[in-house]
């Protein structure tokens, strides 16, 4: 009997996804909807503000080098930028890229061909990966972990914001909060931050008295709307059903016998 393949081809889907959307950004690497892009969107940066916090504050990555590994169509530059770090954005659709350039011309984005950065090793003090990772099957998910410690610096932090669950479904292959915690700490991390987040809180609990309720209001436009509205304040407090993701920030030991601060 031969084998199913998964139709599904990264490099080809966002090429065409940036075509499509080229005058919509937003939507070119994120869902076709503005206002689920909103939720979405902003509890990814109250994710991302977290782990910053984690480190100190803003001021503890001026002048370092940050990947934005994944970068899309440049979703989150703006917000890399104001934190004075040299910024580089990199993903595997040049479609995407040439998205990022047109938006941010100030800025620096690459091209990642053959799943390799194409950086030195022990390059930047952070790289994140921002709903990224997950787009990918499960030995292809080892492959880039392996590469993006590769380019961090000894004492440097890795910044993963993936998909949470059991089994895969349409272009999504998540893992369990342990699983990815697990597969990132064997290479060498210390875990500093783990957190689950709903994308979409108000129609989660709507969703929970039973399906009748549910596919009446949940999709409402209004309640859509309130999502945008509230999702970074409650989406920390309703880390139930479909649509969870976990923030996890990381360390790399030094390789040194010594502290990674000295």
């Amino acid at each position: 009997m031969a084998k199913l393949v998964n139709p599904y081809q990264p490099r080809e889907y966002w090429d065409a996804k940036a075509r499509r959307f080229r005058d919509e950004p937003d939507c070119a690497s994120c869902t076709d909807s503005h206002v689920s892009n909103q939720c979405i969107t902003r509890v990814q940066h109250a994710a991302l503000r977290t782990a910053i916090e984690r480190l100190g504050d803003a001021a503890a990555l001026r002048n370092k080098a940050i990947l934005d590994f994944g970068c899309g169509s440049g979703r989150h530059a703006s917000l890399f930028s104001e934190l004075g770090g040299y910024y580089c954005g990199l993903d595997i659709s040049a479609e995407m890229i040439d998205i990022c350039r047109s938006r941010h011309p100030e800025m620096d984005f690459a091209v990642m061909e053959d799943q390799r950065i194409p950086f030195d090793s022990r390059h930047f003090d952070l790289a994140v990966s921002i709903a990224v990772l997950h787009h990918n099957p499960t030995p292809i998910q080892a492959g880039l972990l392996t590469e993006l410690t590769r380019v961090i610096k000894p004492g440097g932090h890795l910044f993963l914001f993936e998909g949470v669950g059991a089994s895969a479904k349409d272009r999504e292959f998540p893992r369990t909060l342990n699983d990815w915690v697990e597969s990132v700490t064997s290479l060498g991390y210390n875990c500093v931050l783990r957190r689950r987040y709903q994308y979409y809180p108000v129609r989660r609990v709507l969703e929970l008295p039973g399906k009748r309720i549910g596919s009446r209001y949940a999709n409402h436009w209004r309640i859509r709307r309130l999502d945008a509205a509230v999702s970074p304040l409650l989406s920390r407090m309703v880390p139930i059903g479909p649509d969870q993701r976990a923030a996890m920030l990381f360390v790399r030991h030094c390789a040194e016998a010594k502290p990674c601060n000295a």
